[in-house]
């Protein structure tokens, strides 16, 4: 019997996944846009996912509806579960989703972060974990890739010399503006390539049934909404339309993760991009594409 045959049976994969909803109160603070507002309506439940994996060693990766949480608070996190789970810190890979749509636990986009709700998200993600824990029964992982190429825009740009690309924070002069809203005409050319590519893990029982995926993918998010709104955004979309196509059951969760999105947004500032105009209906339709794509 081979080494690897030997570890294999002597550290059987398990793997466990769950959710909390963390779907802000009305009146929560939302940030992301540049201008202070709040929770006002509720389009889809946000939700802290955890997918935990044990072998020889235990990881847990945490996917969370929200725009930003700074280093500190992820941190904080992160230390919560290593105390309440076991599972060492440096095994705990946290990440936002980057939704604009969302609770604010950190003042950033010129709005502040909204403190109550900062001080409850913490304990709703290592509740995830816990539930991803007590989940963990024998399985069996794939990974793969697929480019989707059609969603993800430059959005950073050299500009024309006549053109002055005044930085909304700063108020200073940039070398490559962002979002040129309006002004395509003096654009020169895209300050870097996008990243087309859905990298993807799943994980099913080994008795074939499945347990989760989780995608990730380049696009920034995509804000088709008012501003109020709480929204999961195409991260909600792909999870519900991947579980859709691969019928997954009652236990199934799937989660997207954001990728390299610095360079990257859905407008496209020089053509007109093809896309329905009603609330959601792009965030649907973009998240239904990848899980398409991937499934």
């Amino acid at each position: 019997m081979n080494n690897q045959l030997q570890n294999v049976i002597k550290h059987p994969l398990l793997a466990g996944v769950a959710q909390t909803d963390i779907t802000p109160p009305l009146g929560t603070f939302i940030n992301g846009d540049f201008v202070a507002h709040y929770a006002r309506y509720v389009h889809d439940t946000l939700f802290a996912k955890a997918l935990v994996l044990k072998s020889d060693i235990t990881i847990a990766i945490i996917v969370v509806d929200i725009c930003v949480m700074p280093k500190e608070f992820a941190d904080e996190v992160k230390s919560m579960i290593t105390d309440q789970t076991g599972i060492p810190f440096q095994n705990i890979l946290i990440s936002s989703t980057h939704t604009h749509a969302a609770g604010s636990v950190e003042s950033v986009y010129l709005a502040p972060a909204d403190i109550p709700y900062a001080k409850k998200l913490p304990g709703l993600i290592l509740q995830s974990v816990q539930k991803a824990i007590q989940k963990l029964r024998p399985a069996k992982t794939a990974f793969g890739k697929v480019d989707v190429p059609q969603h993800v825009r430059c959005r950073r740009y050299f500009m024309q010399k006549d053109y002055l690309a005044v930085n909304p924070v700063s108020g200073g002069v940039d070398e490559i503006k962002t979002n040129p809203f309006g002004m395509g005409q003096f654009i020169d050319r895209c300050a870097a390539q996008t990243d087309p590519q859905v990298s993807y893990v799943a994980v099913k029982g080994i008795d074939d049934e499945w347990i989760s995926v989780m995608g990730n993918y380049s696009l920034h998010y995509v804000g088709d909404w008012e501003n109020g709104t709480i929204s999961a955004d195409y991260f909600g979309e792909f999870s519900r339309k991947i579980g859709q196509k691969l019928k997954g059951g009652d236990d199934f969760i799937a989660m997207m993760s954001n990728g390299t999105s610095g360079d990257i947004n859905i407008w496209d500032f020089q053509d007109a991009a093809i896309y329905p105009s009603e609330n959601f209906k792009k965030s649907e339709l973009i998240g239904n594409d990848i899980a398409e794509k991937v499934f």
